[in-house]
């Protein structure tokens, strides 16, 4: 008799075991289905934040672009006044180029004296650096008979 009340309380103790391990792995399973949730809702995520940084990427670049294109606003009027002030008066500019950081000078004058002290002005301008004569050339004015020089200058924007 002691056995067998023994042993039903065996059972007993093992069942209410079991029962106990059983809730443990059905709660463990719900926490486990829950987080697979909360998973699957920062996989959305996880595009989401690579497309704003792309995103956030690209408007720095426009920022810095429009931040030196308002640099340059000011610095190029400077260079016009500045290039009009030391602008020869019998010279004259059929083309003035800015591309990057080179520019071209073309124009004419009544003579390569005027040429020169164009070239000697440049060369002291702080905003040209490494200038260089491409050409020139003696010409006959078409409306007035008289000579003129044409002239071709390069240079690179400091």
């Amino acid at each position: 008799m002691v056995a067998y009340v023994a042993s039903a309380f065996l059972d007993s103790y093992k069942q209410d075991a079991l029962a106990a391990l059983d809730t443990e792995i059905t709660q463990v399973q719900e926490q486990q289905a829950r987080l697979k949730g909360e998973v699957a809702k920062t996989k959305g995520y996880k595009d989401i934040k690579k497309q704003l940084d792309a995103d956030e990427l690209q408007l720095k670049t426009k920022i810095g672009t429009i931040q030196k294109l308002l640099d340059d606003r000011v610095t190029l009027s400077k260079l016009l006044v500045s290039l009009s002030e030391n602008l020869p008066k019998e010279v004259w500019l059929t083309e003035f180029k800015i591309q990057d950081s080179d520019v071209i000078f073309k124009g004419a004058s009544r003579g390569f004296i005027q040429v020169s002290d164009f070239l000697k002005n440049l060369g002291e301008n702080i905003y040209f650096r490494d200038l260089s004569l491409k050409g020139t050339q003696e010409v006959a004015d078409p409306t007035t008979g008289a000579n003129l020089t044409i002239f071709e200058l390069e240079a690179k924007r400091r």
